[in-house]
């Protein structure tokens, strides 16, 4: 970056703390109009909008919409958005979602539990909209936020937000700069998600055996089953067939602290970072005198989402007992690579309910389809190649964006200047 756009030398101590002499801070409500524009209550009940919720809104990206009418819509549907808009979610558990509306737009409406930023200029909007993302503002709503039930911010707090803000020239510059890394970023979440498409199919195909392997198969043909038509060399089979159901003894709160050397996986840190431990005595002792993985085991959520699953890696940790088990599969008629990808895929047998827990019943009589183990073997090397694939490519989106959000400290607060 070159100091290109200085107008004045130096930088000027301020509340936000150091900027460049020749930027100033603002308010927000001094840069934009803020929830503006409403539906009204004589709107006609046959009006047809698009409406975005908070739901609707993560990580600044658009999830989805739902198309209705003012008459079905529900009350909170009446902020009126439209092309370039900043939305910002102003209600937990959404509170600090953010959304720049880049689409042409006709008849969008979002929730009142978001704030519409609205500036005639393009690129105060998108400006404001990179200073979401960063602690400046974040710390400033974190400071507004009243209320224990649902802790919120009011349209004044959201105007009272101020932000380092330099001239329309380098606002401009820097907000074109951060569009580039945005567009990247946005490329190749696109072909993640493209991959992902490609591999549920091969699934699909691989898994049923719509797709087979000329070399192992050893009778033509297909036979119907529980589980639909299936090749006539393959079986269906049940997952109490493969081997016991386990879990690890029960852990008491008395015995976890929130530091240590064992990592305790409970259900809502299952396949996710610890937030508990348990010492090394205790995790020695239970491993050696209970039931415990073995490395390549699939553990398997039993409460919270069902049947979420994690593949043991033999490193030193520890399960919360009867939320989170696993089969002793001893791999006789499934290979534990295999069982992965079923495990992915299978459906359990709910009698028309809704499952709430994985009760071990449910989980040995649940059927699954079961090719002879070399069949089973190649189809798990090609699926675990394609997952292989998409951890690389998520590896390099989140590069991209630890990238950006470097960038973007050192932009957003001048610390670098752009060369206009």
């Amino acid at each position: 970056m070159s100091r290109g756009a200085v107008t004045r030398e130096g930088y000027k101590k301020t509340e936000l703390g150091w900027i460049p002499e020749d930027w100033e801070v603002k308010r927000l409500g001094e840069l934009c109009a803020i929830d503006s524009e409403n539906l009204s209550n004589n709107t006609s009940a046959d009006y047809l909008f698009k409406y975005i919720s908070l739901e609707n809104i993560e990580q600044g990206l658009l999830k989805g919409f739902t198309q209705l009418s003012f008459k079905e819509a529900p009350s909170r549907a009446r902020r009126i958005i439209q092309k370039n808009d900043v939305l910002l979610a102003t209600v937990r558990p959404n509170l600090l979602s953010h959304y720049f509306v880049k689409d042409v737009i006709t008849n969008w409406v979002c929730s009142t539990g978001f704030s519409v930023l609205r500036s005639e200029n393009l690129w105060t909007n998108k400006f404001i909209f990179y200073h979401l993302f960063f602690k400046i503002i974040i710390m400033q709503i974190e400071s507004f936020i009243t209320g224990s039930n649902y802790p919120a911010i009011n349209s004044s707090d959201v105007k009272s937000l101020k932000i380092p803000f330099p001239p329309l020239p380098e606002q401009k510059k820097i907000a074109e700069i951060l569009s580039t890394w945005d567009e990247a970023i946005e490329k190749l979440n696109s072909y993640i998600e493209a991959k992902k498409k490609l591999k549920k199919a091969l699934m699909q195909r691989l898994l049923t055996g719509k797709q087979r392997f000329k070399e192992f198969i050893v009778r033509e043909g297909y036979k119907k089953t529980e589980l639909g038509w299936i090749p006539e060399d393959w079986e269906v089979k049940r997952l109490g067939e493969l081997g016991e159901i386990n879990m690890c003894k029960r852990i008491f709160n008395h015995e976890t602290t929130e530091t240590g050397s064992i990592p305790f996986y409970k259900i809502g840190t299952f396949g996710k970072s610890p937030d508990s431990y348990i010492s090394e005595n205790l995790y020695n002792d239970y491993r050696k005198r209970f039931s415990f993985p073995k490395q390549g085991d699939i553990l398997i959520s039993a409460t919270g989402t069902i049947g979420r699953i994690v593949v043991y890696d033999g490193k030193p940790a520890y399960f919360q007992d009867s939320n989170i088990v696993w089969i002793n599969n001893h791999e006789i008629l499934t290979l534990n690579k295999y069982l992965y990808h079923i495990l992915k895929v299978i459906k359990y047998n709910t009698e028309g309910g809704t499952l709430q827990r994985l009760y071990n019943n449910i989980l040995r009589s649940t059927p699954f389809v079961c090719p002879p183990l070399p069949e089973q073997k190649k189809i798990a090397e090609i699926l675990s190649k394609a997952d292989e694939e998409i951890d690389l490519l998520n590896q390099e989106l989140e590069k991209l964006k630890m990238q950006k959000k470097g960038l973007m400290q050192k932009l957003l607060t001048g610390v670098w200047r752009v060369k206009l």
